[in-house]
């Protein structure tokens, strides 16, 4: 089943929703997604405060292939 990785970003992005830029990324497994998602919440820039914060979520379309 593919994962996907839903992150909100606090600095630059061209997709942004009430100033948090969002990004996407897809993962053949839910062990990968949610590494991704660690590391990245690990992630701080120097002048921010704010850090990265996202989920993982099963992709629809695989949901609809196990139907």
């Amino acid at each position: 089943m593919k994962w996907i990785l839903i992150l909100g970003i606090p600095w630059g992005s061209a997709l942004s929703v009430d100033g948090v830029s969002l990004t996407t990324a897809t993962f053949d497994d839910q062990r990968a997604c949610e590494a991704a998602l660690d590391k990245a919440k690990a992630v701080r820039r120097w002048k921010d405060r704010a850090t990265p914060d996202g989920l993982c979520v099963p992709s629809a379309s695989e949901e609809k292939k196990s139907s």
